[in-house]
């Protein structure tokens, strides 16, 4: 892994309060990752190419989708997919339960097939839920009002307010 990847990148995120008056958790709460955008194939593509890729965007889009569609046909055949560094794909049913094993029809009792996915769990290259916390700086988002009163004209990406636990 490269030192730009390992370094720690903001991760921002909103609060939210729980406004479901059956729920134990009523009244509280609660941070949520802000996610800016989703980027498709060819977005992550330019992306791949323009943080140090010697491949032309044709190239790493190609890659990718090939990556893309190798993992489904494998995961169809029951064959997990484990990319180092970022985790295992798997596949798992969703079914309901028979009686008995000769009640068991595949047609009735399967509701549906899922891609599961497992991070990286090695000590060099753990991205699960607890380091992947560790490897990001939280950096709260301000609302659109309190950013319309303290606007000072950037158009800097960077958030105006940071965790105030940092």
């Amino acid at each position: 892994m490269n030192n730009k990847a390992q370094s720690k990148i903001a991760m921002q995120y909103d609060l939210r309060q729980n406004n479901n008056r059956g729920s134990s958790s009523f009244g509280k709460w609660y941070a949520h990752a802000v996610r800016r955008s989703t980027l498709n194939t060819r977005g992550l593509s330019d992306y791949i190419m323009a943080h140090g890729s010697v491949y032309t965007r044709d190239v790493v889009e190609g890659m990718v989708i090939k990556l893309r569609e190798s993992i489904v046909e494998l995961l169809m055949q029951g064959v997990g997919v484990k990319l180092e560094g970022l985790g295992t794909f798997y596949p798992t049913f969703e079914c309901t339960g028979a009686d008995s094993a000769d009640e068991f029809d595949i047609n009735q009792n399967l509701k549906g097939v899922h891609m599961r996915f497992k991070p990286e769990r090695t000590k060099d290259e753990d991205i699960t839920s607890r380091s992947f916390k560790q490897k990001c700086i939280m950096k709260r988002l301000q609302s659109v009002d309190a950013l319309a009163s303290t606007d000072s004209g950037s158009d800097s990406e960077e958030p105006i307010v940071e965790n105030p636990g940092d």
